[in-house]
């Protein structure tokens, strides 16, 4: 009996924690990030290539308070590149971008955050013309 009651309070603490860590998670993500590069791997059943791309300055994406966020990544030549608005939320240390723009989600694993550095990596297999592919997209954001 003793052990079937230490075994539920190690379950409903451990069951906090992640609640707990889940809001520290909601609520450090607030705000505007500057994107500083995104890191892209391609791979298909014959190669693999990775490119990093760096976002020029005023390249952002800007999570609000209500739940909603705008983006903006301009390439080197200063020329917008991305834009995005819509809703977002934390979920399992997963950032989840709704676009209202191409309507589109996105999922992010959030890899780090820290009160001034943000890394959200995502990952998409598919298939073109019998060709089955993978690609990575780590986006690297501090404040």
């Amino acid at each position: 009996m003793l052990i079937a009651g230490l075994l539920s309070i190690g379950f409903l603490a451990c069951k906090k924690d992640k609640n707990s860590q889940e809001m520290d998670y909601a609520t450090k993500i607030i705000g505007k990030w500057n994107i500083e590069k995104l890191e892209v791997i391609f791979e298909d059943e014959e190669s693999s290539e990775s490119e990093t791309e760096y976002a020029a300055e005023g390249s952002y994406l800007n999570l609000k308070e209500n739940g909603t966020f705008v983006s903006h990544i301009y390439d080197e030549g200063a020329e917008e590149w991305d834009t995005g608005e819509g809703k977002y939320s934390v979920i399992d240390k997963k950032l989840i971008l709704i676009d209202e723009i191409y309507q589109d989600n996105d999922t992010f694993d959030i890899k780090t955050l820290t009160e001034n550095s943000l890394i959200i990596n995502a990952e998409d297999e598919g298939s073109i013309m019998d060709v089955d592919y993978r690609i990575e997209m780590t986006i690297y954001m501090y404040r």
